[in-house]
């Protein structure tokens, strides 16, 4: 759902601990009603997201002001139909969704968001994502090439750097779905394709139903006629 800069309301700060869970029938009935307002989000760093069939993440253009005809405005990214009560994303259609993202961490500004690098960061050191100067499997130093950079293998072989394990970046992500459909799009192909297949079938399938009353009105008639003929020898 897009809408104009001047239907939003930038709702974006979080801090607090969260509440503790509540029944689906309670918060459905305690839900606050949605004002209709749109407010700005913006993704922290390492935070990728596919709206509106376009990858977006941190610092990239809204997708939404662009659409609007207001591009170039990279302080959030998307604008989402939900409001923020009490230091909750609840109000809106869109409110669970963001309250989501605020969850795992993908919000800017957000202690969720430096939580969530910092294990990044922790998981990147425990795997060797990142080269050192030291094997961390045989402790020999690493050597470096001609332009400076540090060697992808120690003096005894082993692996320095494992980048291969590091997050896709948004630029990855771009290219990797370059190719994909909207999914309107695609079931459009999709129904154009088949079309004349469907009706080739339809079409086959009635001479296939032809084909066979005509059969059966052929041996009923030959059954009718056999009848007959037994009737007329038995009155002989």
């Amino acid at each position: 759902m897009t809408k104009t800069a001047a239907d939003i309301e930038d709702l974006n700060d979080y801090e607090g601990d969260l509440p503790e869970a509540q029944d689906d029938d309670e918060a459905e009935d305690d839900k606050p009603a949605w004002s209709g307002r749109y407010s700005k989000i913006a993704l922290a760093q390492g935070a990728n997201l596919n709206r509106s069939f376009e990858y977006i993440g941190y610092r990239s253009e809204c997708v939404d002001c662009k659409a609007a005809g207001k591009p170039g405005r990279k302080d959030h990214q998307f604008h989402a139909a939900a409001e923020k009560i009490d230091e909750r994303w609840v109000a809106g259609p869109e409110a669970a969704h963001i309250q989501d993202l605020l969850d795992l961490g993908m919000l800017n500004n957000t202690k969720q968001a430096k939580e969530r690098l910092a294990r990044e960061q922790k998981m990147a050191d425990v795997r060797g994502v990142e080269k050192s100067i030291e094997c961390p499997t045989c402790r020999e130093p690493i050597g470096r090439d001609a332009r400076g950079q540090l060697l992808g293998l120690c003096p005894n072989n082993h692996r320095n750097g494992f980048e291969e394990l590091k997050p896709r970046t948004l630029a990855q992500m771009k290219k990797l779905w370059a190719n994909a459909l909207p999914f309107s799009k695609a079931q459009e192909i999709e129904r154009a394709q088949r079309r004349p297949q469907d009706e080739d079938e339809r079409r086959q399938a009635t001479e296939n139903q032809l084909r066979e009353a005509a059969q059966a009105m052929k041996e009923g008639g030959e059954a009718m006629k056999e009848a007959a003929q037994t009737i007329k020898e038995s009155k002989k």
